[in-house]
């Protein structure tokens, strides 16, 4: 559907890697990120008590503990809209989560999934209008957990057309090379 048949007023563009499909020209790109769930077996060391971060490798890399285990993430790779996990993500991630935390060979692989990520040219995200109808609330890339809060904060006042000073560093105008045109299918 394109944006212009929507029957609203305003709309909050929030389609993560798929924005640009919406908004032709929009910034936005897919950036694929590899997960494991790994579960915690008998008579192994438990998960950690938090959420660890760290790098390896000059790769990063987190272990999220969950009631039953941990999930380690992620990869990042520049591959469009291919969300097939690979032998390479799955390594690297067990490697790595091997490095900080040991024990964590013995865990059963219980789930590896992929999925795309919605990224700008300078990774911050998208905040604010894209015309007098459209606010873009996206391209949050590999951090929109942690600023999902923040993005929720602000899209009801940029629906009002303010403007937080907080909200400026994100706005979509920052870019203005790009012809960003009116909301529709390509």
């Amino acid at each position: 559907t394109a944006l212009a048949e929507l029957p609203h007023d305003r709309v909050v563009l929030a389609a993560g890697a798929r924005s640009a499909d919406l908004w032709p020209g929009l910034p936005v790109r897919p950036v694929k990120g590899e997960i494991l769930r790994l579960r915690q077996r008998p008579g192994v060391s438990p998960a950690p008590s938090r959420v660890i971060r760290a790098r390896v490798h000059g790769r990063q890399v987190y272990l999220v503990p969950r009631a039953d285990g941990i999930v380690v993430g992620a990869t990042q790779y520049e591959a469009g809209f291919d969300t097939a996990v690979t032998v390479g993500g799955v390594r690297d991630l067990i490697a790595d989560a091997e490095a900080i935390l040991p024990g964590i060979a013995e865990y059963e692989l219980a789930e590896a999934n992929a999925g795309s990520r919605p990224g700008t040219p300078d990774n911050l995200p998208l905040l604010g209008a894209l015309d007098d109808r459209v606010v873009a609330a996206t391209g949050h890339g590999r951090n929109g957990m942690l600023t999902l809060a923040l993005t929720a904060t602000l899209v009801p006042g940029l629906l009002d057309d303010e403007s937080p000073a907080i909200a400026e560093i994100a706005s979509p105008q920052r870019f203005p090379a790009l012809q960003l045109s009116p909301g529709g299918v390509r």
